[in-house]
């Protein structure tokens, strides 16, 4: 029996294809306006924002031991480039919940009232 590896798969290469094939149907069901859209995107856009922000609290707990002391690199590469995976993944995220709470208004809005019981 061999060991298992990262994901508890014992083919590494399946749960490397997860991640991509599941980015690959987020953006698939963007395009297509589908209902997955919205709670795929909340999913993804939040776990990116969870890896930025161990990211940067690494970096920070480090003494940014992980950037170049030139001022370009760091302020350009790390801080501005870097920035563009926190701002843009919290709009998508603000977006989902947005739309999910307008979804869930309008759901409840329709919902007939339950039949009255005859005794």
């Amino acid at each position: 029996m061999r060991p298992r590896h990262a994901f508890g798969h014992r083919n590494s290469q399946s749960a490397r294809r997860a991640v991509p094939t599941g980015l690959l149907q987020t953006a698939i069901a963007m395009l297509r306006n589908s209902p997955w859209r919205f709670p795929l995107q909340f999913l993804f856009s939040f776990g990116e924002l969870y890896g930025d922000i161990l990211y940067f609290g690494i970096a920070w707990w480090d003494n940014g031991q992980y950037s170049s002391p030139e001022p370009l690199h760091f302020w350009f590469y790390f801080i501005f480039m870097n920035s563009l995976w926190i701002v843009i993944p919290t709009l998508l995220v603000g977006q989902a919940v947005l739309r999910s709470v307008e979804a869930f208004r309008i759901a409840a809005q329709t919902v007939t009232p339950p039949h009255k019981k005859l005794h």
